[in-house]
């Protein structure tokens, strides 16, 4: 782990700061439509309503644990080391 990074979590996640408030934020955003859905509040097709449920809670997961599976097998991180994207 390089020193010079003081966004990354002492786990060493590879979800950064920024990455972490956008999917904090959506992910239950999009749980709130499921389940508005889901109560009759609002009207969605099926299918959007459980890829709104899916996405919601992978996004407040991945979020939560500062980790995404997908991230991984690409080899991407959403750090920001030392000033430039790493």
């Amino acid at each position: 782990m390089n020193p010079n990074d003081t966004d990354r979590p002492t786990g060493g996640g590879n979800v950064g700061t920024l990455d972490r408030t956008v999917r904090l934020f959506v992910g239950p955003a999009l749980l709130v439509v499921a389940l508005a859905s889901l109560l009759g509040i609002v009207t969605l097709p099926a299918v959007t309503v459980a890829g709104a449920l899916a996405s919601g809670v992978l996004l407040a997961a991945t979020g939560a644990v500062r980790t995404c599976p997908l991230y991984r097998l690409a080899g991407l991180d959403s750090h920001f080391v030392s000033g430039r994207a790493g």
